[in-house]
């Protein structure tokens, strides 16, 4: 009886090329979850509060404030990431 190991190795190795793909995300999507929703929002405004560091500055003015909020929360709202 001979057994073949070729068909296996093959979908390994195709498993292996999916996992590597890169994934892109909208600049809304902040926690990187492919959603842009209520928890996008939520981290927003922990950071525009300070409590959570500031790192997602939307509109690149050098502050994460209401207004990165408000961009956060259109996108949420299904009205487009301007981000």
């Amino acid at each position: 009886m001979k057994t073949s190991f070729a068909a296996p190795t093959l979908v390994l190795c195709a498993l292996a090329a999916v996992g590597e793909a890169q994934v892109s995300f909208s600049s809304c999507d902040v926690n990187q979850d492919g959603l842009t929703n209520v928890a996008d929002v939520q981290t927003m405004v922990n950071e525009a509060l300070g409590n959570a560091p500031g790192i997602n500055d939307l509109n690149g003015d050098g502050v994460v404030d209401v207004v990165d909020v408000q961009i956060v929360t259109n996108a949420a709202l299904g009205l487009g990431c301007s981000a």
